[in-house]
This record gives structure tokens, C-alpha cells and sequence, in this order.
């Protein structure tokens, strides 16, 4: 009898602190490339800062809106992606406004790969790669962290099913 076993991840937290900080960097350099542009190529390079601020208060407030909006955004992507793994399926539920769920039973599963970039190496993140011939599809977890454990789990999910079904059958 195959003991159930379930187990749940998110994509790793370094993803998610790269995409704020690309967000942030992003937003910084568009405000001080618009203070360099009105500031001092329009207005004069008289312009005090505080002068340039008051004038363009209604873009700056608009642009850190926009901004708050999009971290906002990507957290929320970010929290809303998980990775269920059990003995029986592998299900990938994704979406913050409309969720999309996929469920894989470990029985169609035929191999499992580890992918890792230079930075997954360093900070411990990566790609599972799964491949099922029988619905001619391959199924890609990105940015898990701890990938080779995990792989080594669904590994051994994919043993107990083959050796119960092989039972079954004999």
C-alpha cells in the first residue's frame, strides 16, 4: 500500500526578490531620467530640486502608484504559483484572477531532469523538468528551490507507482 504523502512549494523567494528589485530599478531610473530631462535640459540647469518637485508632483505620485501596482502584482504571481507533489499526481496551480490547474499522474511520468543556471547553483534554485510520453507532454516547475531533493522525491513517487502497479498486474 502506497503511504500519501503531500508535499506543496512555491518558486523560490530569489525569484521574487529579483523581480522587485528589476521592478524597483526600473522605476528609479525612469524618475531620475525624467528629473534629468525636464529638470535640467527643459527648465534650465538653475532648476533647484524643489522646484522641479513641485512642478511635477502629479507625474512623480502617478509613477509611484503605478510602481506600488506592479510590486503588488508580482508578489501576488509570485504567491499565487504552487507545485503539489504526492505519490499519485503532480499538480501545478497557477493565476491570481483566473486559476489555471494541471494535474499529472506519476504513473505517465518517465523521467525527471534538473536544470541550473549559474545563479540557481549559487543561490540553490532551479528547474524540474518532467517528461510524460503518453500525453506526449513535458511538464516544466521553474525556480524550485532545492531542485535536485525534490527530483530525487518524485523519482522515488515514480518507483512506488511503477512497483504497485507492476503488483497489481502480477
Amino acid at each position: 500500500m502506497i503511504k500519501f504523502e503531500n508535499h506543496i512549494f512555491h518558486t523560490s523567494i530569489w525569484i521574487l526578490i529579483f523581480r522587485l528589485l528589476v521592478v524597483e530599478a526600473f522605476f528609479v531610473s525612469f524618475y531620475w531620467m525624467a528629473k534629468y530631462l525636464t529638470g535640467f535640459v527643459f527648465l534650465g540647469e538653475d532648476t533647484s530640486f524643489g522646484n522641479w518637485l513641485n512642478e511635477n508632483l502629479l507625474w512623480i505620485a502617478s509613477i509611484h502608484i503605478l510602481e506600488v501596482f506592479i510590486l503588488v502584482m508580482v508578489v501576488l504571481f509570485w504567491s499565487s504559483t504552487i507545485f503539489s507533489f504526492s505519490p499519485q499526481s503532480i499538480i501545478i496551480k497557477e493565476g491570481v484572477f483566473t486559476i489555471r490547474q494541471n494535474m499529472y499522474h506519476t504513473k505517465h511520468i518517465e523521467s525527471v531532469k534538473v536544470r541550473q543556471s549559474l545563479w540557481g547553483i549559487i543561490f540553490g534554485f532551479g528547474t524540474i523538468i518532467l517528461y510524460a510520453p503518453t500525453i506526449k507532454e513535458t511538464i516544466r516547475l521553474p525556480h524550485i528551490n532545492h531542485p535536485t531533493q525534490i527530483a530525487d522525491k518524485i523519482e522515488q513517487y515514480i518507483q512506488q507507482v511503477n512497483e504497485h502497479l507492476i503488483a497489481i498486474e502480477g
